[in-house]
C-alpha cells in the first residue's frame, strides 16, 4: 500500500500500449497489362514494450487470385512498402490484410484489391446461361443447336465479369470458330440485358423469358461475311466491337464487380441456325477482350445460310 506524508504528493502514473498502425492502404485495381502494384504505407509505433518482438504481416482472403506470396513487405522504422503481385491470368477480388503486433496489443487494416488478368470473363458453363425463344414464346436450354432469325432471340449468359462499377472499356467483342465452312446473308442485332442482376435461363423457365427481359437501350448491328473454312476464327467469326454494350452496363450504379451480364441476340431473315458443342456439351463458350486483353476461347459453331 502506498503512503503519503504532510506536505508530499503522491502519483500514480499508468502507461498504456497502442497496437502499431498502419497506414496508407486504398483500394486496388490490378489491370493487365499491368502486373503489380505498390502501396508507400506509414507505420507508427509507440515503442511500448520497449524490448518487443514487433511484426508486421500481410495476408490475402483468396489464395488462387492473390497468394500471400504475392505480397511483399519491406523498408524499417516509419516508411514501408508493400508491392502485390497477383498470378498471371488471375480474376477476382480479395481482402488484404496487414496485421501490426508488438507482442501484446495487435491492429488489423483490410483493403479490396481487384485482379483483372487476361481473361475477364468465367465462360458459360451450365445449360442455363445459353437459351433459344421460339416465335410462340417457348423458351429452350441444353440444346446443341440453336436458331436465330425468323423472329427467334437468342440469350448468352456471362455468369461473372471482372470489370469494376464505371471503369473504361476500351474494348470488347465475341469470338466464334467455325465448325464448317457456310456462306449467305445474315443480320443480327446484340442487346445487353438492363437488369440488377442478370439470372440463369434456367431460373426464369417461363414463357417470353428473353424477350421479358428489359434491354439497355444501344444495340450493335453484326452482318458476319462468309465462314469459308471448317475451324476458322478470325475476323468473320468475330462480331464487331461491343464495348458500348458492355459500357453502359458496367457504368449503371447496380453494377458491381464479378456480377453476371446477359447479351441477347435477334437474327433477321427466315431462318438462321447456329449448331454448337463443346467437350460434347452444349454450351456458349466465348470471351470479352476488356481493356485492351485479348481472350479467345474456343467454341465450335455450325453456321448455317440465312435467307431473306
Amino acid at each position: 500500500m502506498a503512503e503519503s506524508h504532510p506536505g508530499e504528493t503522491l502519483t500514480r502514473l499508468e502507461v498504456f500500449n497502442d497496437a502499431p498502425e498502419v497506414t496508407g492502404t486504398r483500394y486496388v485495381t490490378i489491370q493487365a497489362p499491368a502486373t503489380s502494384e505498390t502501396l508507400n504505407l506509414t507505420y507508427v509505433d509507440d515503442n511500448l514494450p520497449a524490448n518487443a518482438v514487433r511484426t508486421l504481416t500481410a495476408t490475402s482472403s483468396n489464395q488462387d487470385v492473390l497468394p500471400n506470396s504475392g505480397l511483399v513487405l519491406s523498408g524499417v522504422g516509419i516508411a514501408r512498402t508493400l508491392v502485390i503481385t497477383p498470378p498471371a491470368g488471375a480474376n477476382g477480388r480479395v481482402t488484404v490484410s496487414i496485421t501490426s503486433s508488438d507482442g501484446e496489443a495487435t491492429a488489423i487494416k483490410t483493403f479490396t484489391v481487384d485482379v483483372i488478368g487476361s481473361i475477364a470473363v468465367d465462360f458459360p458453363a451450365a445449360s442455363g446461361d445459353d437459351s433459344e425463344q421460339s416465335t410462340n414464346g417457348t423458351v429452350a436450354f441444353a440444346n446443341a443447336e440453336l436458331q436465330l432469325g425468323g423472329g427467334r432471340l437468342v440469350g448468352l449468359r456471362f455468369p461473372k465479369l471482372y470489370v469494376p462499377n464505371r471503369a473504361i472499356v476500351t474494348s470488347a467483342s465475341i469470338q466464334f470458330t467455325a465448325g464448317i465452312p457456310q456462306n449467305g446473308p445474315a443480320s443480327f442485332e446484340i442487346f445487353a440485358q438492363n437488369t440488377f442482376f442478370a439470372t440463369s435461363f434456367a431460373e426464369n423457365v417461363n414463357p417470353l423469358s428473353i424477350s421479358s427481359r428489359a434491354l439497355h437501350p444501344t444495340s450493335v448491328l453484326w452482318q458476319p461475311a462468309d465462314w469459308n473454312v471448317a475451324g476458322e476464327r478470325g475476323v468473320a467469326q468475330r462480331t464487331p466491337d461491343i464495348t458500348a454494350l458492355v459500357q453502359q452496363a458496367v457504368n449503371h450504379s447496380y453494377w458491381a464487380f464479378g456480377q453476371p451480364m446477359v447479351l441477347i441476340f435477334k437474327g433477321s431473315g427466315d431462318c438462321t441456325k447456329i449448331d454448337w458443342t463443346f467437350l460434347g456439351l452444349s454450351i456458349a463458350n466465348w470471351s470479352f477482350v476488356c481493356f485492351m486483353v485479348i481472350a479467345l476461347v474456343s467454341l465450335t459453331v455450325l453456321f448455317r445460310q440465312l435467307k431473306k
